[in-house]
């Protein structure tokens, strides 16, 4: 993997910043873990002014062929943000761009720009705001939004692999009695009396009526299947629950708990060995859902309460400005 191969033939840049990310960085990694990277490079000024790139802007490079596949070790990912956007996403409190910031120089790859170092590295604690308390918010609903799906996706696989088991010409009204041990929150049946052709299979909002055929459902039922994510997915497998969603939140609180309390924020983490249980699903949901959310009270507190500035004290554009200006005088 070369350093700054996917830029050859582009455009000029400096890469300014790069560093080991993901499970890596948070000591959480497995066996099959992939390789993540983040970099910082500063385009050319010339590339800026012909609109060659954009100043808001990011590149990805993976090796990784399918993306609908789980990745392995063999997989490595790297993102290259624009000075301008990770600075963006700094003042924003985005928890990629802060844990950037945080990364301790044994994960640093090649050399780093005494600027970066110089000018936002030492500077980072400026970043903090209160704006890190939206982020947790996120990773929560993150994690939410793949429990639901997979609960949803859960349910429409449990009525698939029945359909799929009897006569495909047999009417949904004759297996009633089969189907009712099936239902769920997800599901249910709707009667009106003496009349198959109103009452209703509901099944995730999809309405059948009693005198459809198996073989319709089965296909209607595919669609649905064939449209959900790979991580939604996977979180059938554990009966609707994304363990690494969840493993996410615990980590964004964890994070922001550790840089309220102590404006610093040490990798590998010292909860890496809770978040690689719940990731590995060595704890099961209804032990650590509790915790999940007394965690993310206690954090919206101590944000709330703490004396944060609501906003970041640091002009990222003057960061900008700065850069050029010196590299336009070849200082460095």
């Amino acid at each position: 993997m070369e350093n700054n191969g996917i830029f050859e033939g582009e455009f000029s840049v400096d890469i300014l910043f790069k560093t080991i990310f993901g499970a890596h960085l948070y000591g959480t990694d497995t066996p099959n873990s992939d390789k993540d990277y983040k970099a910082v490079y500063a385009p050319s000024m010339e590339d800026l002014i012909l609109n060659r790139v954009k100043l808001d802007s990011s590149i990805h490079e993976s090796n990784k062929t399918d993306n609908h596949t789980k990745s392995d070790s063999s997989v490595y990912e790297i993102e290259y943000y624009t000075l301008h956007k990770f600075l963006k996403q700094a003042t924003d409190g985005q928890l990629v761009a802060i844990e950037m910031l945080y990364s301790p120089p044994q994960f640093w790859i090649g050399q780093v720009s005494d600027f970066f170092i110089r000018e936002i590295i030492c500077k980072r604690e400026k970043f903090l705001s209160k704006n890190l308390n939206k982020f947790v918010q996120y990773a929560v609903k993150q994690a939410a939004k793949y429990g639901i799906k997979g609960s949803r996706l859960y349910t429409v696989t449990k009525f698939l692999k029945f359909f799929e088991s009897i006569d495909k010409k047999t009417r949904l009204g004759n297996v009633v009695d089969n189907i009712k041990p099936l239902l769920d929150d997800y599901s249910e049946l709707q009667y009106v009396d003496n009349d198959l052709a109103k009452s209703m299979l509901i099944i995730c909002e999809k309405k059948f009526s009693l005198t459809t055929r198996v073989e319709y459902i089965i296909e209607a039922l595919r669609r649905f299947v064939d449209k959900y994510g790979h991580r939604a997915k996977l979180a059938v497998i554990d009966e609707g629950v994304d363990k690494k969603a969840c493993s996410h939140a615990f980590r964004a609180a964890f994070e922001v708990r550790e840089l309220v309390q102590t404006r610093k924020l040490i990798f590998p983490l010292k909860e890496r060995e809770f978040l690689k249980d719940i990731k590995t699903g060595k704890l099961s949901y209804n032990k650590f859902a509790p915790m999940l959310e007394d965690l993310v009270d206690e954090v919206k507190c101590l944000v709330d309460e703490s004396d944060l500035p609501d906003t970041p004290q640091i002009d990222i554009d003057e960061i900008v400005r700065k850069y050029y200006k010196i590299k336009s005088s070849n200082i460095f």
